[in-house]
């Protein structure tokens, strides 16, 4: 480890993400950024796809339920908002690196293909023995553009949707169980958000070669 990282990002805002940690600091009036889909949305990370991890992911829906009145009181006040749930979508980010294929390709010569089998073998072993599932990556480096873990010099667009407001559907304080049916209706109003977000923008900051949206899993 580099001396003082840890304390590095954790003075600029970066913190575990689990439902303490998150907790935490939203009941400090912080906000929160989470990448939902996680390491299992990086295998869908190549250039031109356009693909999230959301259908199952629900967590952080019943997390922000969960915090909604955390006062002093605790009381739950139906027609006050105090947290809210922002969809935002990067356009060209799978663009940053190049992934490593495993599929053979019939324009390989030796070289390539031998370097393909090397890759494909230390994958198989970080998948197998250390339980990473993430795709290789390369792009460039600090003195030169052919090979390195810098990301490519490409053009990200980040849009910020409309903050979607938080509320109990069920409970009177805070601590009351949140029910499915909140998890579900909230769910479902932050995916059509994030699928709205990207329709309405994908015209002017998406090309012609990328795939529309796709939620998976």
């Amino acid at each position: 480890m580099i001396p003082f990282y840890r304390d590095y990002v954790k003075k600029i805002g970066f913190g575990l993400v689990t439902k303490k940690g998150i907790k935490g600091l939203l009941s400090r009036n912080m906000s929160v950024s989470i990448v939902i889909g996680g390491l299992a949305e990086s295998k869908f990370a190549r250039p031109g796809m356009n693909r999230l991890v959301l259908q199952r992911r629900k967590g952080f829906v019943k997390l922000a339920l969960e915090m909604v009145g955390v006062n002093e009181s605790g009381d739950i006040k139906p027609d006050e908002v105090d947290l809210c749930i922002v969809p935002s979508y990067s356009f060209g980010e799978n663009s940053i690196y190049d992934v490593f294929d495993s599929k053979k390709n019939a324009n390989d010569d030796f070289i390539a293909a031998c370097l393909r089998l090397v890759l494909g073998t230390l994958r198989q072993f970080a998948k197998r023995y250390l339980g990473v599932k993430a795709p290789l990556i390369w792009s460039r480096g600090v003195f030169n553009y052919d090979i390195g873990m810098l990301p490519y010099r490409r053009q990200v667009d980040v849009v910020i949707g409309e903050p979607i407001p938080i509320r109990r559907l069920n409970g009177l304080k805070s601590g009351d169980p949140v029910t499915n049916e909140e998890v579900e209706y909230y769910h479902k109003v932050y995916v059509d958000a994030v699928v709205k977000l990207f329709n309405d923008n994908k015209k002017k900051y998406s090309n012609q070669y990328e795939e529309d949206l796709a939620i998976l899993e």
